[in-house]
């Protein structure tokens, strides 16, 4: 260190102290810290102007580096709606030399006597008339479909049981009936829903039969009931499919056989081994529908 760098004020006294002799105003004894302290002053007053004109660059060059940037967007600008003005333009020039032949063409026709609006391609219908039977054949069948539910389960109980048996009969016939004329009619998807509301409506035929206790049915446990309920109800399926020649029936006759087996299997009190041979009958029985 030179001379200046070893000369620092006492922090005690304030007297010009050195790091080789000391205070010598109160006699205290060289002190490091305070010339470093001394020192390190000295370079930050020396970096302060480099540290401003440092700043000033940086502010000269993101002024800069801000307008070529922006005088880049506003070329790039014009350069796509250059483009886009070529483009529209040359559309244009295809489409009158399209128009333009058109036109003679409708000409020459109309010249040789042919008739000229045969030149535009014929009007098709938004709908045809096959789609608008399928779409109010479908919505007739839901509507049947929902009428039989509510009859069954809310207005049960204000008829005789003649009667109640005599309606569910007429439309559970009805709806079987349906499927096979709107397949004659080339009515698929009626005919596939129909069937569906059918079977739906022999299904409904079993609780009505448990609620009036038909043959003394409501003897019978619950569980034991509803598996016979749906065995049957999946027969119906399967013969029914195999009449009609539809699809739905054969989806309504696994969804039916279902629940058979494990409701058998609840029935019979069977333990963990009666219930598994009851799945693994289930499991072949749909195997079975599904290769058939």
């Amino acid at each position: 260190m030179t001379a200046s760098a070893n000369a620092y004020p006492c922090p005690v006294c304030g007297a010009g102290a050195d790091l080789a002799t000391g205070c010598p105003g109160c006699g205290r004894a060289p002190d490091p810290t305070a010339a470093e302290v001394i020192r390190l002053d000295a370079e930050i007053v020396a970096l302060i102007p480099q540290v401003e004109q440092a700043r000033q660059a940086y502010l000269g060059l993101d002024s800069s580096l801000r307008h070529i940037r922006q005088r880049r967007d506003t070329l790039a600008e014009r350069v796509r709606e250059a483009a886009a003005a070529a483009r529209t333009a040359a559309l244009s020039s295809v489409a009158a030399v399209s128009s333009a032949s058109a036109v003679s063409s409708a000409g020459a026709v109309s010249s040789a006597g042919g008739p000229v609006g045969a030149v535009g391609a014929p009007v098709r219908p938004e709908t045809s008339t096959r789609t608008v039977q399928n779409v109010l054949f479908v919505l007739g069948g839901l509507l049947v479909g929902a009428a039989a539910i509510v009859f069954t389960v809310v207005a049960w109980a204000t008829l005789g049981i003649a009667g109640r048996a005599l309606i569910l009969a007429g439309l559970t016939a009805l709806a079987l009936a349906a499927p096979l004329v709107a397949r004659r009619r080339g009515l698929a998807a009626t005919a596939e829903t129909f069937a569906a509301i059918g079977l739906l409506l022999v299904v409904l035929d079993g609780y009505a039969a448990w609620a009036v206790g038909l043959f003394a049915v409501d003897d019978l446990p619950g569980a034991r009931y509803a598996a016979l309920v749906g065995g049957a109800s999946a027969a119906v399926a399967a013969g029914y499919r195999r009449l009609s020649g539809l699809h739905a029936p054969w989806f309504a006759g696994l969804l039916l056989v279902q629940p058979v087996a494990p409701l058998l299997a609840y029935d019979a009190g069977f333990g963990a081994a009666g219930w598994a041979l009851a799945f693994a009958g289930l499991a072949t029985v749909n195997l079975g529908m599904t290769r058939g």
